[in-house]
């Protein structure tokens, strides 16, 4: 591994919502992190391949539900 970055809760559940949103995909957070990651180091992957493994479709709707007034308040 080269480089390991850090992701907060809002930016986490930003990449929720997006992915909601989006794709069409409930998935949890942990699912999400990579996405979160770019957002939220803003990391230039133009032009890189870049692979991302979503799963875990196990997500209660209470808990997104809080994901997105955290992706809300935190835009």
């Amino acid at each position: 591994m080269d480089q390991s970055y850090l992701v907060d809760e809002a930016a986490i559940a930003r990449a929720m919502v997006h992915f909601v949103e989006q794709e069409k995909m409930l998935v949890e957070g942990a699912a999400v992190v990579g996405v979160a990651a770019i957002e939220q180091h803003r990391l230039d992957v133009r032009g890189k391949k870049v692979v991302f493994v979503v799963s875990g479709h196990n997500v209660a709707l209470e808990t997104f539900d809080k994901a997105r007034a955290l992706a809300a308040k935190a835009r």
